[in-house]
């Protein structure tokens, strides 16, 4: 029977569910890979920034909130993973079915507005998940231009849409969308929560040093002052997209580590938000880069890392030499980009020998522990050789 109940064989939720009400709005879901982990949701209403956590039994939720305008709600679990974005309002309920690991799959029956904007995001999943930024964006410029008329536009373009520096184009496609499917409420939500990642409790708040345990378990300070830019990497063991953000990280860190005259210009640390530290630590031998590694305690809720305002994985804040931040968001492209236009690419003499370098250690190392397991059987041996003399 209850499977039948569970079954997505979707009734108007409002028939079902008694608790649908004027005064709020209800998202329910199934999501496969959730486990007993409680569900948080960041909103924006006419009271101004929300949250809440509710939880989870098998995977399953049920959460309410309040706004009376159209507003983003932002799904993450307990480890900060995102499980989707939606768009919300009093009266209005949604459901969800699939997992995080597919984030970009997931069924959901609701409103127009979010059916549409999820059918976007299932056509164009691989797209997502492989952090191919400038094909979706380019995706969102051709739907923007066939659905003038649709609030989808403008969700996708405060939302989904990557290349924000543009802002000529960004005012472009703005001006393109019809009025009427612009809610004010939306670019209320927009406004607050890039605010509440892009601002601090001080504006004009500097990191000069960042105290964090390292792969060691050694508590270290990551200074920005040793080089022109610091690009730091908040990230999780399940990211989506990991290889390709490693494999971006690595050909920055050869392409701008050194200036040709040998000062550092770029440093790269990257921050742990999970617990799991030994996954971690399997993790960075078998990716075995030279940047700094850090783990912040606690996750999110590490002093640091609030107030830095990161709550999601993967995330991405750049600091000039003197602790202020230049970028901050989720894209490693654009990140990319403000590198590529402000720092000198080492030559390919310069990163061949780093490389070198780096190949030279790893020998010297691998030497020393070739020394070290031979001492260890020379000194069994002789314990053998001397327990038998003795018999």
């Amino acid at each position: 029977m209850l499977n039948k109940i569970f079954k997505w064989a979707f009734l108007p939720i409002c028939i079902l569910f008694a608790s649908c009400s004027n005064d709020s709005f209800t998202i329910e879901g199934v999501i496969t890979d959730l486990g007993e982990l409680p569900v948080k949701a960041y909103y924006v209403n006419e009271a101004g920034v929300q949250s809440l956590s509710v939880p989870s039994e098998s995977g399953r939720f049920k959460l309410e909130g309040v706004s009376q305008n159209y507003t983003m709600v932002q799904l993450y679990n307990s480890k900060n993973e995102l499980i989707t974005k939606v768009i919300m309002k009093n009266g209005e309920s949604l459901k969800l079915k699939g997992n995080i690991k597919h984030k970009y799959l997931i069924e959901m029956k609701g409103s127009d507005v979010n059916e549409d904007w999820n059918n976007f995001r299932r056509a164009n999943h691989t797209n997502y998940s492989e952090g191919e930024y400038d094909i979706i964006d380019k995706k969102i410029e051709e739907y923007i231009e066939a659905n003038s008329n649709n609030i989808v536009s403008t969700v996708l373009l405060l939302f989904d849409y990557n290349n924000l520096d543009d802002s000529d184009n960004v005012r472009k496609l703005f001006n393109s969308i019809n009025e009427e499917a612009r809610p004010a409420s939306l670019m209320k939500a927009y406004v607050d929560i890039n605010a509440l990642k892009s601002t601090k409790k001080d504006n004009n708040r500097k990191w000069h040093t960042i105290k964090l345990y390292n792969e060691n378990d050694s508590l270290e300070s990551f200074m920005p002052l040793k080089g022109k830019l610091s690009l730091l990497y908040f990230c999780g063991q399940s990211d989506e997209n990991r290889k390709n953000i490693i494999e971006a990280l690595d050909t920055l860190y050869y392409n701008y580590k050194h200036t040709p005259k040998g000062k550092t210009q770029l440093q790269i640390a990257d921050i742990m938000l999970d617990s799991d530290t030994v996954s971690w630590k399997r993790t960075l031998r078998s990716e075995d880069t030279d940047w700094e590694h850090f783990w912040a305690v606690g996750g999110t809720m590490h002093p640091t890392i609030s107030d830095m305002l990161v709550n999601d994985a993967p995330y991405f804040i750049m600091l000039d030499s003197v602790g202020g931040v230049v970028y901050r968001g989720e894209s490693i492209d654009s990140a990319s980009h403000i590198i590529n236009a402000r720092l000198v690419k080492m030559s390919e003499k310069e990163k061949a020998k780093e490389r070198a370098k780096k190949k030279k250690a790893q020998d010297a190392k691998k030497e020393k522990q070739r020394k070290e397991r031979q001492r260890i059987f020379n000194a069994n041996n002789k314990n053998k050789k001397k327990d038998l003399k003795t018999f």
